[in-house]
Parts: structure tokens; sequence; C-alpha cells
């Protein structure tokens, strides 16, 4: 189904280009001193064989193409971004930036089911060939392909997707230090009880172990389409404040958010405040300015709703072991516009869909209505709870440039701002500048959707989320409005107190 090719492309720090792409990466953002560490394995000088690797599991990888690309299960892969330091206290002789491979990620096997490991069986999507270390000290590597690839998106086996970086230390420890010359930095702040961690090692033997429980790679997934990516416990941070550790003030002209944006956002824990942002590709949107972000939810809690009839969910755990259940309900548009339009009282077939979003994407979660066969009213009237866009700038807010240091200096919207490489710049783009939305709602001590109440209603449920891009001042569509994107949805654990 996917094209499984072996693109080589010379890699190298890039730029922007003339399409921004949208970055993706769960590992904890929000404190720049977590990031100043690496991990390796003590590994001898010359050692082939090991890999380092991270993963972008299917919670928030779920996106189906529009219906006119046959809605297939992919995103379009474009580069990667990770950042590296050397140890100069042993970074005498050879070092180099080990090749990447981006490969499926599939389920451990028991006892560590539910985590994620490298497919070695399955042929790279895209490979990164290894280079020589140039410079010194940290830096970010940003490696672009010329043309996207079509990667997996999630699957009915709960597939996602890995960074592998082969030889992983090949030049590693010299004669006078056990400690590996350059190394992958990681952040060792992740939070969030039941947290899986996605980064690891592979052995030369083969075997799989976990960096950490509070350990990640700082590596982003780069994609073409508009993407989501959870967060938790997001605060306002005043203009002109001190980044942490005076790393130098944040812009004054901007609303600062500071935001957990690890692997502890997709398990919420009580108190937590669940909230989310979002990257759009603008130049999907034509010559509209006026692009809104619209969040829709489900809550799987509802699903026991009376009166129902509900989709069979996907499971995503395999070896035959406890089930994890996952509404994926891949559903086309227009046709649920117009079934929404139907359950409203207008007639059926009204052709609302076809007027609203001419390009016909794919929603890919349940989203309580899918007539004749699926209903539940009860989904589809929460699924609207943060998607009125009338009453300015709430959850659902207009798609703002983010702040970026070198091309975004006027930007009104920061998240997560560090000091890399000697300039302020968003952690997770350290390179292009970014459009989207992250909410600003008012909460109780954060900012975000709401604060998770915990308790047994919600052991073992989920909370699901995916943003359309609505453009209100369409220059094609006889309205004067279309839906013309989607994000992939992201699946959120709600944890018991």
């Amino acid at each position: 189904m996917f094209s499984r090719i072996a693109l080589l492309f010379a890699p190298s720090l890039l730029a922007a280009s003339a399409a921004a792409q949208n970055a993706v990466g769960l590992w904890r953002s929000d404190d720049p001193d977590g990031q100043n560490l690496g991990i390796g394995q003590n590994i001898p000088d010359g050692t082939v064989g090991v890999r380092g690797w991270t993963v972008l599991p299917p919670d928030v990888t779920m996106y189906f193409k529009p219906q006119a690309q046959g809605a297939a299960r992919e995103l379009d892969f474009r580069g990667i971004e990770f950042r590296m330091f050397l140890n100069v206290m042993n970074s005498a002789g050879v070092q180099e930036v080990p090749k990447v491979e981006i490969r499926r990620a599939i389920q451990a096997a028991i006892p560590n089911q539910a985590r994620y490991v490298p497919d070695y069986v399955t042929p790279p999507y895209a490979v990164f060939p290894a280079q020589a270390w140039v410079g010194t000290g940290n830096r970010v590597f940003r490696y672009v392909l010329p043309e996207s690839v079509p990667v997996p998106s999630g699957s009915s086996a709960g597939t996602g997707l890995c960074a592998v970086f082969v030889d992983y230390c090949k030049f590693g420890a010299s004669p006078v230090s056990s400690g590996e010359k350059a190394l992958l930095m990681v952040t060792d702040n992740e939070s969030g009880s039941g947290s899986n961690g996605f980064s690891g090692f592979t052995s030369a033997t083969g075997n799989n172990t976990f960096v950490g429980s509070t350990n990640e790679f700082t590596v982003n997934f780069l994609f073409d389409q508009s993407m989501m990516q959870p967060a938790k416990n997001v605060t306002l941070v005043q203009p002109g404040a001190d980044l942490l550790d005076d790393k130098g003030p944040y812009p004054p002209n901007v609303t600062a958010l500071l935001m957990d944006d690890g692997r502890g956002a997709l398990r919420m824990n009580a108190s937590n405040v669940i909230s989310f942002m979002v990257n759009s590709d603008k130049s999907l949107h034509g010559s509209s300015a006026s692009t809104w972000i619209v969040p829709l939810i489900m809550l799987e809690n509802d699903i026991a709703a009376a009166g129902t009839t509900n989709p069979t969910p996907e499971n995503w755990v395999g070896n035959s072991n406890a089930p994890d259940l996952a509404y994926v309900h891949p559903m086309p548009m227009q046709k649920f516009l117009d079934d929404l339009a139907t359950s409203a009282g207008s007639p059926p077939n009204s052709g609302v869909g076809a007027a609203l979003n001419p390009r016909n994407t794919t929603l890919p979660i349940w989203l309580g209505v899918d007539l004749p066969s699926f209903q539940n009213l009860t989904i589809l009237a929460r699924s609207l709870t943060y998607a009125d866009i009338s009453s300015g700038v709430f959850v659902a807010g207009t798609e703002q440039t983010m702040f970026n240091s070198t091309f975004s200096p006027n930007a009104v919207m920061a998240r997560n701002l560090g000091k890399t490489s000697g300039e302020i710049r968003e952690m997770k783009h350290a390179f292009d500048p970014q459009t989207g939305w992250s909410p600003i709602a008012p909460g109780p001590t954060s900012v975000g959707l709401f604060t998770y109440p915990g308790g047994s209603t919600f052991l073992g449920k989920s909370f699901y989320i995916m943003c359309l891009i609505f453009d209100v001042a369409s220059p094609t569509s006889p309205l004067g409005f279309e839906f013309v994107d989607v994000t992939p949805a992201v699946r959120i654990a709600l944890l018991p107190v």
C-alpha cells in the first residue's frame, strides 16, 4: 500500500523552504535545560550495529488522506530535526552524525506490549546517509527530502513511525575515556504516570532497550500536512519575562505560552489541563488571510450512551493480550456534514457537505454520526463543544504566525521558546516559521480546553481531538467560506486519580 522507497538525499542544515514543514516530537520542550545531556551505552570506538531510535505512536498520527487520494491512511513525511552534542571531554579523532532511517514502528512483544520498537523487516521509507561531524558544541541537524514520501499514519494493528540512528556512537569511547563522542540530546524531565517512553536502543545482537522513564531523544518529524501536537498545563508568560536560567527574554510583542508538550501529554493525570497546538501549512489555504483552527472532540466515556449504535473499535494490541481499543472511524467529511444536517432536521443528502468541503477531507475518528448504520447523538453533541468560532478568541481561534527569531520576528504567539545556537526560537520548529494555533481560553491555573477531573469514571477511557482548518474568507468558494484541511487526531488516555 505504501511507497517503500529509500530516498538517498545528501543531508545538510537547511534554512526555511518555500513551503514550511510542520513538526511533531514527543519530547518535553518547556524546559530548555532538560536538553543538557546525551545517552550512550559506553560503546567502544569502532562498534557498528548499535541503533538508537525514537517513535511517533499512532496516538498522534491518526490521519486519512482526502477521498480524492483514496482516503489512504498515510502522511507525507518530509524530513527530520534532531539535536546532538559533541562530548568535548572525548572529542579527539573522528566523529560523525549517524545515518538516519525512517521506519515503521511496531508493538513490542510481551512483556513490553503497548510500547513501540523499530520494524527492521519492512524496508525504510526514507534514508539520510551518515555524515562527518563538522563544527563544535550542541547542534540542531535538519534533513529535508526534495519530495515528500508517504508513510503509514497508524494502522488497524496500531503501528507508528520510527526514526532509527544507525551505528549509533560508531566513533565512541577513546582510550582515555568511557564516554561516547557525539550523542543525541535528550530531555530528562518527561512527566506523567503510565507514560511509556518512546526512545531506545537496539543492540548489535538485536535486543531492544528503552532509554529510561524520564528521557526522550529530542527528535522532530516533519510533515507536509497540518499537524497537531498534544500539550498539557499551558501557562501564559508575561511579555519580556526572562527565559529559564537567564537565557534571554521572551519577545515583548507576542503572547508567550509555556507548555508540557512531551509524551506526558498523552497520559493525562487528574488536575492536568488538556490542551494542544496546531501547525498549519497555510499554503494549502489559497490566498485567504482569515483561517480558523476549529477543534472537534470525542470522549470515549460517551460510547455507552443509551440508544446508540457505534462502529467497532480497532484493537491496537497484538499477541492476544488485553485489548487497547481505539475509535478510529474514517468518514468522508462531505457525508459527515450532510449527516449532521440530517440530524438537525434537513433532508438527507442535502449537498451542504460538498459546498462546505469541496476537497472531501477524511475525518479520522468517530464523531457520532454515520447514517444509516451508526448514530450516537451524545458524541455528536459533545464533538461540537469547542467548535464555536463566533465568540472570538477561545479554544477555536484564528491562525497565527508563530515566533521564530530568524524568520518571524513580528509574530503574535510564541510557544516553548529556548535559546539554541545563539538565538531564541521555538523549540519544536527550529528553522521554519510556522502558522497555527494554541488555545488561550482561561483556566483555573493553566490555559487550554479543560481540567481533567480524574476519577474512576474515566478509568481506561480516552479523549480524542482533531482540528479542522476553516477558511472564513475563501477566494474560491461561492459561499465565501469552506473547510480546507484537517489535522491528524490525537488520542489522550485519561488516567484515574
